[in-house]
């Protein structure tokens, strides 16, 4: 930072209504004199829920479609449950969905 001194990033996500009484919260508890605010935008896809069958059994996903191709993702505390059930590592149930996507 300024003069070399070390620095902290904080970085804080939340609704517009709330951001006053955030910023009152970082003034009280750091020692920081100023705070910079931007307003963010987030454009996200429709979305499903659904349970699909693997080869390592059912998984909950979410169902996505962008421009005619349709994706499938887990849920992510599903397929670790799945994974350590089936004794697996993690990405072989990613892998067992791509061949469903494809």
């Amino acid at each position: 930072m300024k003069k070399n001194r070390p620095a902290v990033k904080l970085s804080v996500l939340c609704k517009e209504t709330l951001v006053d009484s955030l910023a009152d919260i970082i003034f009280t508890e750091t020692s920081t004199i100023g705070v910079r605010i931007r307003e963010e935008r987030r454009i996200v896809l429709p979305r499903r829920a659904a349970v699909i069958t693997t080869c390592y059994g059912e998984l909950k996903v979410k169902e996505t479609e962008i421009n005619g191709e349709k994706k499938i993702t887990p849920e992510y505390e599903d397929a670790k449950i799945l994974a350590e059930k089936n004794g697996v590592a993690l990405y072989k149930i990613y892998e067992s969905i791509r061949e469903i996507n494809d």
